[in-house]
């Protein structure tokens, strides 16, 4: 069993070819080939008025950094940095976890802190009811 979160990734970028740049550079990654590369660990590709962005969702996983798949995962978070901080590109990414634990929840931005990637993902919380039958 395990204890299991939900994970949402986003990747924006003020030029569409800096994300298709990122993908090229992300598939040719080692661990990300062995995890049969950027679309089967999910990552999907969209537009917006003003760039163009990536994001992967995952629902009731394992999230160990231990993890192959999670370490290819994550390579993402080191490309956009060094777009970044390296070439000076308009990119970010926002990584966001939520454990079974009402309080376990972890948000990280990577890239240019002046991108504002709340228009894309942020935490909402919210009440569910299970197991029971109204008389």
């Amino acid at each position: 069993m395990g204890y299991r979160s939900d994970v949402g990734i986003v990747v924006w970028a003020e030029e569409p070819d800096v994300i298709d740049e990122l993908l090229a550079v992300y598939a040719m990654m080692p661990l990300v080939q062995k995890h049969g590369g950027a679309d089967a660990i999910g990552w999907e590709r969209f537009e917006t008025k003003t760039g163009a962005g990536l994001r992967c969702y995952f629902e009731d996983v394992k999230w160990y950094s231990g993890y192959e798949d999670v370490q290819a995962t994550e390579e993402m978070f080191g490309l956009v940095t060094a777009f970044y901080e390296e070439r000076g590109a308009t990119v970010g990414a926002r990584f966001i976890r939520v454990g079974e634990d009402s309080n376990d929840i972890v948000e990280y931005d990577y890239g240019d802190p002046d991108i504002y990637l709340g228009d894309f993902m942020v935490t909402r919380t919210t009440i569910n009811f299970y197991n029971f039958k109204i008389s």
